[in-house]
């Protein structure tokens, strides 16, 4: 009996000591430690736009795999670099074939053929249209430019009969010329005859007419701003209007006077003329009419005014020494201001005139009418206080 125990526990020891070679590792035995494979689910992927932002492949990376959006692929750090992984598969085997589809409706393929030729025709309709459209459109554009070529030809003539008319009525500064209007300003028209030229509202600005004839011309309205006129006949002359001087914006103040010293003026019509400051010295302008002439400021000496009509005519600061004024019309006339000293008044009419500060030293007064005339001193006459 107790060599049968004494057996059995010899049993039990050899069995415990061959447990430790027969079970698992326990982690601490042998110096060979293999590691465990890796889940396929604790293979991280990692992701990067294009394949430029890889990684260096190298012990860090090594065994990475990286999906590149760019190009939808996958790439891996091997031991020799980066490779690409091909995820798709083999191509399958060819599926079986299809049924049979149905048989051709060749009536229906007649109908749209039919459909087809009429549209062809109508567009082959169409085209002859077009055509003959375009053909009548280029005969439409031959007589445009048939009519467009008379019609140049047709300005041409009258371009050219324009010319013809220019050069028969321009002006030829000659006796009896119609120089209507013409700009002859700056010119030295010295010792021409001019008899009789129409220079109706020329401009006359700065010309210089002296000893030239203009007897008889018309000058009505000229605008002659610093002309000269020195000894230039302008008798029986229609002068209306004329502007031999004036107050303009343009020139800031008087334009610049005219100088008609020793011009001849008799029966010259010189109503309303503007005559301001200008150099009359000597004129000579008996029988003329200055009614309503403007000659403030104007030098009169010497000048020969007898029987003039002078009505309302505007003397205020003129230099009429020595003048002569015999049996003119000085009616309404204003003289205010102005120098009459030794000038002769002898039978003018000096009703409604006006002398107030004006000097009339030596003045010949001789023979005058007096009717309501204001003296220098202001006070109103009816005959002669002189």
């Amino acid at each position: 009996m107790k060599k049968a125990i004494a057996a059995i526990f010899c049993l039990l020891m050899i069995t415990t000591s061959l447990a430790g070679c027969l079970g698992g590792d326990d982690g601490n035995g042998g110096t060979d430690n293999v590691p465990d494979e890796p889940e396929l689910s604790d293979w991280d992927v990692y992701h990067v736009e294009s394949g430029d932002e890889l990684p260096n492949c190298n012990s860090e990376t090594l065994g990475r795999l990286y999906y590149v959006a760019s190009a939808t692929t996958f790439e891996v750090c091997l031991t020799s670099g980066w490779s690409f992984i091909d995820i798709k598969g083999a191509d399958g085997a060819d599926g079986q074939d299809g049924a049979d589809g149905q048989d051709v409706d060749q009536a229906y393929i007649a109908e749209l053929e039919a459909e087809m030729a009429i549209l062809n025709a109508t567009i082959a309709q169409l085209q002859n249209n077009i055509s003959s459209m375009e053909e009548e459109l280029e005969s439409v554009d031959n007589v445009i430019e048939m009519y467009y070529m008379n019609f140049i030809q047709l300005q041409n003539q009258i371009n050219s009969l324009n010319s013809d008319l220019a050069n028969a009525t321009s002006c030829q500064l000659a006796p009896y010329a119609y120089c209507a209007g013409v700009d002859i300003s700056g010119m030295n028209l010295s010792g021409m005859n001019l008899t009789g030229i129409d220079l109706r509202g020329a401009n006359l600005q700065n010309t210089t007419f002296d000893y030239a004839t203009l007897d008889g011309a018309d000058l009505r309205s000229i605008v002659a701003f610093n002309a000269t006129f020195i000894h230039t006949g302008m008798n029986s002359t229609y002068l209306q209007s004329a502007k031999f001087n004036q107050d303009r914006p343009e020139c800031g103040g008087w334009c610049g006077a005219a100088t008609l010293t020793n011009a001849m003026l008799r029966y010259a019509d010189l109503n309303n003329a503007n005559l301001y400051n200008a150099n009359l010295i000597d004129v000579e302008m008996p029988w003329a009419d200055l009614t309503d002439a403007i000659l403030s400021h104007a030098n009169l000496y010497d000048a020969a005014l007898y029987e003039a009509d002078l009505t309302d005519a505007i003397f205020q600061h003129a230099n009429l020494t020595d003048a002569f004024l015999g049996f003119a019309d000085l009616r309404g006339a204003y003289l205010g201001y102005a120098d009459l000293t030794d000038a002769i008044l002898y039978h003018a009419d000096l009703t409604n005139a006006y002398f107030r500060y004006s000097t009339v030293t030596n003045a010949d007064f001789f023979g005058t009418t007096w009717s309501n005339t204001i003296w220098t001193d202001g006070v109103a006459y009816d005959t002669n206080p002189a």
